[in-house]
């Protein structure tokens, strides 16, 4: 059994404001005149002051209510948070005996999550049975199956978000004890109420009354046949079968914040056929959204297996088979608006049309539409024939040469016979040099030494697009009163596999009887791929796939292995293993768009794939304390040359560093991970779109802003843009192109998170494990009947050292908060 106790978030962990700083900040903004670029909820120090602008209280008590607030200091984490408990048990039982042999084996899991109200719960279990009725012939049938059935949360209920983003002012209860409930902004105003589009909110209540529901079954059975039918031949077969279910639904209620701003009213605030009522387009209900999927595979091998030893030093090995394989998915989903969940799970009718109380005319709801869009059918399949050959000779064990075969057939190129098949063929040799008579001198320190080299191409059938057009019905149209189709893909009438060359070269090696080993492969891949080009829009779409793409891959990887220390009580080992990968793009005609360069998605010849630009910060303008940029004199050809190239997404080295130390019946464990040469966007700058609203928290560098000419000095965090944002001028229009006539329209603070002066290296070292094992005695547990027993603890992430200090706590490998600690304990018993 193993029990994991995950660490339980904690405002500890991120370096957010408390509610005394958060209510020190919104004084800041007010006294440095600030102004809100549209309207705010009567929440925190903004809704104070305008409640005592309007006189609806006195100083005394608006500075009662600032000392309320700033005490308040509501641990979000620990109200919607616990510790991460998981339970998983396994019993595994065999028995057998000349001829048979059988095991099975039970297994549980019951885990509930950080976040309370997100649980799983799975069952497993799996059953294999060997029977050998004599030396020729092994028949082995194997079976498994899983239950897994999981509560989650839905429409727009994210307790992290919330407890991260929420100001610690707000309370979540009553003096009472009942939910305090604030303010939430909706998508649109109110047909019930004019110019309402706010309503009541509360996170604990939101999570009541909306949730989601999963459940997923799995079967898989295989039948593997052995059959020595011949001297030196041997057939082999295989069938197996697999079923998959997963049910899924989500639901929100009538008392839900969500459904509330669909309703347009609070629940049970209006009259019964009142104009409000008549007004709503969803006067009784919630929503249900219902999804179900099956998916059935099965797979049948054939091969005939040639094994024959000759002249004591050759060796020859021949397969030759057929494979078969399919995969049918079968699947609905379903969405229903007025859903009774607590009314027997029934239906209310949901109104076709709507008469506001604004005065204007009767119109249609948009509900039926979205019930018709958000309900669909699938059925797809897919199926594939494979044949195949291998052959692999070796002479003396010194020198090894195979070849390797393979022809596939795919229902995924149409009518086209000529691409239905795809030829598969690679060549390889292996030089056993350790078996070479002149490597008899180093008989006492050397075990292996081996070099091999491999050359071969491959092809992989494109799913997502068909040699034909792929269209969804759209249904009714609104206006036109037809119907009518959605292009989902154009076709492709010439589609046809992606192929890909490849070469590999290696080195493996071991010395003093395994104290040191390491392996080396040098690869090299060139693919032939489907690539997003831009067309016109003629075509009914704006891009297309075509071939002719060739995407080069180069890397090598590398392990080495040493056992420094081995005795009989002690023993310690260490590896590491790292590799690196380049990748680029040749004859790609695709247009880079301004957001392909700033996101690392540009396919730029000669450069890395993740390479990514940035603008070029210049620093804080002395007198109002915006960002300031480079390079926006002129009117460039490429919107690129607005940039600076400021790294690439991918390291120029990964790697783990693995270490075992056994001291008699215990075990330390721990493994790190280190990555070199890569480089990330920090987060994004809070203010970007304007003062903070009242009920958002804020991080403590905020403090660190611009507010005064002279502090532009100190500091590279800009000042809060206040007003309109239009009016002051805090959007630029970047023209580019060979004529100048294209442009983007950009907020200089949007600019500003995709300067330098949010760029940091991600370079790390990670320790993602330590555990202790120990081993129970063998007296001890052959008293008991027991073959072996033992007892382990782990941590799992317990620290991250980041190079790049400007990460203040945040993980670089995630680029967000730090990921939390788990602690585990472990008990095996083998009987």
């Amino acid at each position: 059994g193993n029990v994991s106790v995950g660490q339980k978030p904690s405002y500890g962990l991120y370096d957010m404001m408390n509610s005394q700083e958060w209510m020190l900040f919104q004084q800041q903004m007010y006294e440095d005149r600030n102004q809100y670029t549209t309207a705010i909820l009567p929440i925190g120090y903004g809704g104070l002051i305008q409640r005592l602008q309007n006189k609806e209280i006195t100083i005394q008590e608006f500075e009662q209510e600032f000392r309320k607030m700033e005490n308040m200091n509501t641990d979000w984490f620990d109200i919607l948070f616990r510790t991460a408990v998981s339970h998983t048990h396994n019993v595994s039982v065999s028995a057998g005996g000349e001829k048979v042999q059988s095991r099975f084996s039970i297994g549980v899991n019951d885990t509930d999550g950080d976040a309370k109200g997100n649980d799983q719960l799975q069952f497993t279990a799996s059953s294999n049975t060997t029977y050998r009725p004599n030396t020729k012939l092994s028949i082995d049938l194997s079976m498994n199956g899983s239950y897994r059935k999981v509560h989650d949360f839905a429409y727009d209920v994210d307790p992290y978000d919330y407890a991260m983003n929420t100001t610690r002012a707000i309370p979540v209860y009553n003096d009472d004890g009942t939910y305090f409930y604030h303010e939430k902004f909706a998508d649109a105003n109110s047909h019930s109420i004019p110019q309402k589009n706010s309503y009541y909110y509360n996170i604990l209540n939101e999570i009541e009354n909306t949730g989601s529901e999963t459940v997923s079954q799995t079967f898989q059975t295989n039948l593997s046949v052995r059959w020595d039918f011949l001297k030196n031949f041997q057939f082999q077969g295989d069938v197996s079968m697999s079923l998959a279910s997963v049910n899924m639904k989500s639901w929100a209620t009538e008392y839900s914040n969500y459904i509330t701003a669909i309703r347009g009213y609070e629940y049970g605030t209006v009259n019964p056929n009142s104009a409000e009522e008549l007004a709503s387009p969803l006067p009784f209900g919630g929503l249900l959204n219902t999804q179900n999927n099956s998916t059935f595979n099965w797979s049948v091998r054939a091969a005939f297996v040639y094994n024959n030893t000759f002249k004591e030093k050759h060796r020859l090995t021949m397969n030759l088979g057929f494979q078969m394989t399919s995969n049918k998915v079968d699947g609905f989903t379903n969405m229903r608006y007025g859903y009774l969940r607590f009314r027997g799970e029934t239906y209310a009718t949901v109104p076709t049309s709507i008469t506001p109380v604004s005065g204007a005319n009767t119109m249609e709801t948009t509900l039926h539409e979205d019930m018709k869009n958000g309900s669909s059918v699938v059925n797809t399949i897919s199926n594939q024939l494979s044949e195949y050959f291998t052959a692999v000779y070796s002479y003396d064990d010194r020198y090894v040469v195979n070849m390797n075969a393979r022809l596939d057939a795919s229902n995924r190129f149409g009518q086209d016979q000529n691409k239905r098949f795809n030829p598969t063929f690679s060549l390889g040799g292996k030089w056993r040099i350790g078996e070479e008579p002149f490597m008899d001198f180093a008989q006492n320190w050397y075990d292996m030494f081996d070099l091999s080299f491999s050359y071969g191409w491959r092809g992989n059938a494109v799913t997502a697009v068909s040699p034909y057009l792929i269209a969804q019905d759209g249904g009714l149209h609104d206006l036109f009163h037809q119907y009518y189709l959605t292009i989902q893909s154009l076709p492709y009438p010439d589609l046809g596999w992606e192929k890909t060359r490849d070469w590999n070269a290696g080195v493996s090696f071991s010395f003093f009887k395994g104290r040191l080993s390491a392996d080396f492969n040098y690869y090299d891949k060139r693919s032939s791929v489907l690539s997003s080009h831009d067309i016109p829009v003629e075509y009914g779409d704006v891009n297309a796939y075509i071939d002719g793409s060739i995407m080069k891959n180069r890397g090598y990887e590398f392990i080495i292995s040493a056992t420094p220390i081995r005795t009989e009580n002690w023993t310690w080992s260490l590896s590491f293993n790292t590799s690196r990968e380049r990748n680029t793009v040749e004859n790609n005609n695709r247009i880079n768009s301004p957001e392909d360069y700033l996101s690392g998605a540009a396919i730029v010849p000669g450069e890395a794939y993740g390479t990514f630009w940035a603008y070029d910060f210049a620093g804080l303008d002395h007198e109002t304390g915006y960002p300031t940029f480079n390079n926006m004199d002129e009117v460039p050809a490429d919107f690129k040359d607005y940039l600076v190239k400021a790294g690439c997404t991918q390291p120029d080295i990964y790697g783990g560093i693995n270490t075992s130390v056994r001291y008699k019946s215990f075990h330390l464990r721990a493994a790190f991970a280190i990555s070199l040469g890569a480089q990330g966007w920090l987060p994004s700058f809070y203010a970007t779109s304007g003062m903070p609203r009242p009920e958002v928290n804020v991080p403590r560098y905020m403090f660190d802003r611009w507010r005064q000419p002279g502090d532009e000095l100190y500091t590279d965090i800009p000042a809060i843009p206040g007003g309109n944002m239009s009016q002051n001028n805090l959007y630029m229009d970047l023209y580019y192109g060979d004529d100048g006539s294209s442009y983007i329209n950009s907020s200089i603070y949007q600019m500003y998170n995709q300067s330098t002066a949010r760029i940091a290296s991600t370079d790390f070292i990670r320790c993602r494990s330590i555990s202790l094992q120990y081993d129970l005695p063998k007296e001890f547990i052959n008293r008991l009947g027991m073959i072996n027993a033992y007892v382990s603890a782990t941590l799992t992430n317990p620290f991250v050292i980041a190079f790049d200090d400007r990460w203040e706590g945040r993980d670089p490998e995630t680029m967000s908060w730090p990921t939390r600690r788990t602690f585990s304990i472990s008990l095996n018993l083998s009987f």
